[in-house]
């Protein structure tokens, strides 16, 4: 989604979220949509505009579209988000960097495009910041299936917090291995501290399964690699922070 969006489509966006409070999720939110009528590929990777954490400038995707007639399993593709000019952090001690893969389940039906929200929560469970927000904008109803993160967002837009969707949304991504950069930048702009954080990685897709990986780490000054545990079509999910 380009960052140059107009004004009206943002306020837009943003009225739709916090409305959601109210009419229970409406089916009327920018979301994370599982197909469309002009979908012609599964996992058709249809941009190559920067997605991911403030400190993530540059995508690159690989995978070839795989029609959406197919039964076949979708090549696998590899996209990793790369820090450039990132912020000086100053209190976060390092950088967390993320991994995981997205791989599909074959059902024997259509296989719909993917929805994927990254985020970060502090130790209470409250979204910090969203790194990366992969869905169709023509479905925006489907926003309501990435539960937790919509649950999230409405709380944060509800205290107050601005309109952030834009700078980190983009379309949906062939199956394939990805990496996304959190240097401690909050959504309100602040750099978070030192602490007890979670990692969350939630996918919902249409006739097809959800699945949520939300782990928690420790940022103390001190590298760390760690794994997460599968959970369906989300594997190999990996947390590595650097000093």
């Amino acid at each position: 989604m380009s960052r140059t969006r107009s004004r009206y489509a943002t306020v837009s966006r943003r009225t739709l979220i916090k409305g959601s409070a109210v009419a229970g999720f409406a089916a009327l939110l920018p979301g994370m949509g599982c197909s469309s009528n002009d979908d012609k590929s599964v996992f058709a990777s249809t941009s190559t505009s920067p997605v991911g954490s403030p400190a993530a400038d540059t995508v690159a995707s690989t995978a070839a579209p795989v029609t959406t007639e197919s039964t076949a399993a979708p090549a696998i593709s590899t996209e990793s988000t790369t820090a450039t000019d990132a912020p000086d952090a100053g209190g976060f001690p390092g950088q967390l960097a993320i991994e995981f893969t997205y791989t599909v389940v074959e059902s024997g039906r259509r296989i719909h495009n993917p929805y994927i929200a990254v985020w970060i929560e502090d130790a209470d469970g409250n979204l910090l910041t969203t790194l990366s927000l992969w869905y169709q904008e023509r479905e925006r109803k489907y926003l309501n299936d990435l539960k937790r993160w919509m649950t999230g967002e409405r709380a944060r837009l509800d205290a107050g917090g601005g309109d952030v969707v834009d700078a980190v949304s983009g379309p949906t991504r062939v199956a394939g291995t990805y990496s996304l950069v959190w240097n401690g930048t909050t959504d309100d702009g602040s750099i978070a501290p030192s602490g007890d954080y979670y990692v969350c990685i939630e996918a919902a897709r249409e006739k097809g399964p959800y699945e949520l990986i939300r782990e928690s780490v420790t940022i103390n000054g001190e590298a760390f690699s760690t794994t997460f545990p599968d959970n369906g079509e989300l594997s190999n999910a990996t947390a590595t922070f650097t000093v």
